[in-house]
């Protein structure tokens, strides 16, 4: 891909149902947030077109897919052809958080072994109501080779800049000479589950890379 290229990636927003991941998509998609986002049911379809350099935009397609029981239904069709998959956990809601396994467990089974995977913590803006540490989602998302971002869609901190520096990694992605398609040795990796106590250092002992 030269320099002067427009590429398009496709990139699919998981996670549990109220994480805000339509107030994510609106918030970088339209710079607009609302406090009553209607529930998304399947899958709703967006674009973004970003300037990352002088000479090349890159348009990222963005899926807002529906919480756990609706997307089990129709997760394979989805992730096909999916550069991207941008996992959201609420830092308010333990449970939120715990299911990213669930939502990784499905990256592994229906993506592409190449997907680059970024990990959201939303709801900065309520930091006085945390239940879930940065580090213990850090430590995580390092452990899995994720972007991290912790966000607000209220007052839309982070938000451009997470979706920037995904645009950029998969730019740079595709511009690597060399680009290794496949990861057997990966997919085989199972994802442990996620331990909440802060007093453990050793979150994940095994790691499953995402190339």
């Amino acid at each position: 891909m030269s320099e002067a290229d427009f590429a398009t990636y496709k990139i699919i927003i998981i996670g549990d149902e109220s994480v805000g991941k339509t107030s994510l998509v609106m918030r970088i998609v339209d710079n607009q947030f609302s406090y009553s986002m209607p529930i998304t049911v399947g899958v709703d379809n967006y674009s973004r077109i970003l300037q990352i350099n002088s000479t090349t935009k890159l348009n990222l397609n963005i899926w807002d897919t529906a919480g756990q029981e609706r997307f089990s239904v129709i997760a394979p069709s989805y992730f096909r052809g999916s550069k991207a998959a941008v996992i959201v956990y609420d830092i308010t809601r333990e449970e939120s958080f715990k299911n990213v396994e669930y939502w990784a467990k499905h990256i592994t089974e229906y993506a592409s072994s190449d997907i680059k995977v970024m990990l959201i913590g939303n709801k900065l803006d309520l930091e006085d109501k945390r239940k879930v540490l940065k580090k213990i989602a850090l430590d995580y998302a390092r452990s899995y080779n994720m972007i991290f971002f912790e966000t607000s869609c209220l007052n839309a901190t982070n938000v451009e800049t997470a979706f920037v520096s995904l645009a950029k990694e998969l730019h740079h992605i595709d511009r690597k000479p060399e680009h290794i398609e496949n990861c057997p040795e990966a997919i085989k990796e199972k994802f442990k589950s996620i331990i909440l106590d802060h007093k453990t250092d050793n979150t994940v002992k095994k790691k499953r890379k995402f190339c």
